[in-house]
């Protein structure tokens, strides 16, 4: 009896842990209206910001059903990409999404803002990271804790910097 239990205990702490590392995405409890989405990065955003933003974009693009289209100009975007130093803040970028209504609906606007005090002295690899998970809250993802996908937050280890499996599954759940 007690080799029966050593040997379950064993098939736990080896299987089980491995089991309970899978992360499912997490929703934020929006998205926007349209799978094809407008973006406009502000002339005054530095010109260091843009490759890796793009990058971003595209790996985002590469995997889920939605697709990218700059807007400059008067047309309205829904993604617009900002930067400025805010200095010692804790957040290399945040995203912000503005709804239709107040408290609920569809998002109309997506404020994605790069805090140079942080982001400047990274590499564009490092940067794509950023931008890749903050586009991820701008199409309605929440953090997780896996590693493995770019949803997670640098502070718990993000170990990469495009979209990860779970990444790719909440996007296509929200935009079907």
């Amino acid at each position: 009896m007690k080799k029966l239990l050593i040997v379950a205990l064993l098939f736990v702490s080896t299987f089980g842990l491995a089991l309970t590392d899978a992360q499912a995405y997490n929703l934020l409890g929006g998205k926007h209206k349209t799978k094809n989405l407008a973006y406009r990065i502000n002339p005054l955003l530095e010109t260091k910001y843009h490759s890796p933003f793009k990058t971003a974009m595209a790996s985002w693009a590469a995997v889920t059903p939605i697709s990218f289209a700059s807007q400059v100009g008067t047309n309205r975007a829904q993604i617009i990409i900002n930067g400025k130093d805010y200095g010692s803040t804790g957040w290399n970028a945040q995203n912000t999404n503005y709804r239709d209504l107040i408290v609920a609906g569809n998002y109309v606007d997506s404020i994605i803002d790069a805090n140079y005090y942080y982001m400047s002295g990274m590499t564009n690899s490092t940067r794509q990271g950023v931008f890749a998970h903050e586009l991820g809250h701008s199409l309605g993802l929440d953090h997780v804790t896996n590693t493995k996908q770019v949803m997670c937050t640098s502070r718990a280890g993000r170990a990469v910097i495009t979209p990860g499996s779970d990444d790719i599954a909440g996007v296509k759940a929200l935009y079907k």
